[in-house]
């Protein structure tokens, strides 16, 4: 009787480690797929929120590239006087009056340019050119700012006409978001053709 007495308990002691087992298994099987899960949730947000970055930047972009016209339509009726910006456009607010070569302006320039009554560090919100349309409401979803300064760069053969000098200038659009999340900088340099020795 011992020996039958013998028998199931070490089988009923196996049978429990076999469970403890199987249990730890399933356990440990369970975590690697949450850590899984976990990761898939993670690049899946990720990637969303780049993909939104990326699509808002091109609409401030988009936005930027309207900014710019309407900055280029202003040059072009000071310039219609036939002088450098240097002397026509003093009263503009966009006029950055600089030294040639100066840096472009960086986030802080942008945050206080507004308010700015000082020649060197002011800026001008702009407004998109009629008959431009965008996605959304330009005035009420960004904010375009603009400054034109001096490169300091002239060059008397690219305007192809007798007498004329090419002067050139950058132009530089800072365009963010109503909600101030994103913003876009472009640089662009402008091509002013005048009379020589004006």
């Amino acid at each position: 009787m011992a020996t039958l007495n013998a028998t199931p308990s070490s089988t009923g002691s196996g049978r429990r480690r076999q469970r403890g087992y199987v249990l730890f298994v399933s356990l440990i099987a369970l975590l690697v797929l949450y850590l899984g899960f976990l990761y898939f949730i993670h690049g899946t947000l990720s990637d969303a929120q780049l993909t939104g970055n990326a699509v808002q930047r091109s609409k401030n972009l988009q936005a930027s590239d309207l900014a710019l016209r309407a900055v280029m339509q202003q040059i072009d009726q000071i310039a219609a006087s036939g002088q450098m910006l240097e002397i026509s456009a003093t009263s503009q607010a966009w006029w950055r009056a600089v030294n040639p070569g100066t840096a472009i302006p960086d986030a802080t320039y942008w945050s206080q340019c507004a308010q700015s009554t000082d020649p060197t560090a002011r800026c001008e919100q702009v407004a998109a050119p009629t008959g431009s349309s965008l996605p959304g409401h330009y005035a009420d979803q960004y904010q375009s700012l603009a400054v034109v300064q001096p490169t300091g760069r002239f060059d008397s053969y690219s305007c192809q006409i007798p007498q004329y000098t090419a002067v050139y200038y950058d132009i530089v659009i800072h365009t963010a978001e109503a909600n101030g999340r994103t913003a876009a900088d472009t640089e662009t340099v402008y091509k002013l053709c005048v009379p020589s020795g004006s």
